[in-house]
């Protein structure tokens, strides 16, 4: 059989095209904000607006974040203490109970580091 690349739609095609045109030949840096709002803080091509609010409206999204932030909450987080080649669990530590325990008095570390993780892939950035 003779099997052929599909191309991808030519809507898509000039959609990026058109969102380019008025770039090429711009020189780009951190600091073009109208650039980097097109591209990643603005709407998308379609004209949407794509913020936190209307992703999470989106149960499959919704379902997305609390699966990886549920996952990777349970995983264990120890602090060690190294000396020369071994390393030993260091439950004396300061930061042991805060990172493995209960970093506040309002959350168990398992809620607190769901919260970091989904704070992570929401919005780019988890503040502690």
């Amino acid at each position: 059989m003779n099997q052929t690349k599909q191309k991808p739609p030519g809507r898509v095609k000039s959609a990026i095209a058109g969102a380019l045109a008025g770039w090429i030949g711009v020189p780009l840096g951190l600091e073009s904000g109208a650039f980097w709002s097109a591209w990643f803080g603005g709407r998308n091509f379609t004209g949407e607006s794509v913020t936190v609010n209307s992703t999470l409206q989106l149960s499959t999204a919704w379902a997305c974040v609390r699966l990886l932030a549920d996952t990777l909450s349970t995983l264990p987080l120890n602090v060690y203490r190294e000396s020369g080649d071994t390393k030993t669990l260091a439950k004396d530590h300061e930061l042991y109970r805060l990172l493995h325990t209960r970093p506040n008095a309002d959350m168990t570390a398992a809620v607190f580091w769901q919260v970091y993780v989904a704070c992570l892939m929401l919005w780019g950035a988890a503040y502690v």
